[in-house]
């Protein structure tokens, strides 16, 4: 149970409870594909594209071809979190806990549905008819934010191009209302605003230094977390660790769902003094449909 709450008893503290600072709810789920899945795991069934041959003479026998057909797999795992209130606490509190107590669950959940998608954008896969081979993230999807001079430089403009170069390049954004994330923490989002191509009105009409904010640049919709881990590649800023960020589609991820997350408040009769329990739980999963579809940038920390 929280054994902090007798902070909040009736003497002459406040009558509301101050949320302290976290990220709240899931801010990628609505950025990826989503499916509901019956069972521990489920199935991406992909095609690759058709061959075709010249017609060199006439009247020739018809060649056949073929379409490759490969499966990835997703896992389903369910993730929960509770927490007791005593019921004793509870009346001599001037304010009604479960509410708060429960934003801050859902809170928690939203988070771990978060990580669960970050982990499956550069995670392994698996491949084949029974899920037996892995797929490693490819390294030909990694991108060394660098400046003209090849010495490793923070995220910025020219990078992100670079990036965005890729996804264009493997056909991977076929039209210009595909939705492209890309996915950074806050150092790499200070990192973009000290770039004036980004800020400057003579470049765009986004006014990114006037709001603090940059939210559509070419077609990339801007999301920021502190999920995402930091990353170390020898090769990189002598191995230093770096920030990770993510250019994809929003197609490259399939989200699973088995049990959307749900809350419960209940009294637990079976403990002394029946405290309140509330409790929150839900069952998901993740995978990357295609490599192609995501690109992760290594760029350099600002002091």
């Amino acid at each position: 149970m929280s054994q902090t709450i007798e902070r909040s008893f009736v003497q002459q503290f406040g009558t509301t409870v101050l949320m302290l600072a976290e990220q709240q709810m899931s801010r990628l789920r609505g950025a990826v594909r989503s499916e509901t899945v019956r069972g521990e795991a489920w199935t991406v069934e992909r095609l690759a594209g058709a061959p075709y041959q010249e017609i060199t003479n006439r009247f020739a026998a018809m060649p056949l071809n073929e379409i490759e057909h490969t499966r990835r797999w997703g896992y389903i795992k369910a993730y929960d979190s509770v927490v007791l209130l005593d019921s004793y606490d509870k009346v001599r509190s001037l304010v009604s806990f479960e509410s708060p107590y429960t934003r801050r669950l859902a809170a928690t959940i939203g988070r771990a549905i978060d990580t669960t998608i970050i982990n499956a954008l550069d995670a392994p896969v698996q491949e084949g008819k029974t899920g037996s081979t892995t797929v490693n993230f490819p390294t030909a999807q990694r991108i060394f934010s660098v400046n003209s001079s090849n010495n490793p430089v923070p995220l910025d403009m020219y990078n992100l191009l670079r990036a965005k170069e890729k996804l264009l390049a493997a056909e991977a954004q076929e039209n210009a209302d595909d939705p492209v994330i890309v996915l950074l923490n806050a150092n790499a989002w200070r990192s973009l605003l000290e770039d004036n191509r980004i800020t400057s009105a003579d470049y765009n009409t986004l006014r990114a230094l006037e709001t603090g904010s940059v939210q559509n640049l070419m077609g990339m919709t801007f999301i920021r977390t502190e999920l995402l881990p930091d990353i170390t590649d020898a090769g990189y800023d002598s191995g230093n660790a770096a920030n990770r960020v993510f250019m994809f589609r929003s197609d490259a991820i399939e989200f699973g769902v088995a049990q959307e997350p749900s809350v419960d408040i209940s009294r637990r009769n079976d403990l002394r003094t029946i405290p309140w329990q509330a409790y929150i739980m839900g069952a998901w999963g993740a995978v990357r449909t295609e490599d192609v579809r995501v690109v992760r940038i290594h760029a350099k920390k600002l002091a």
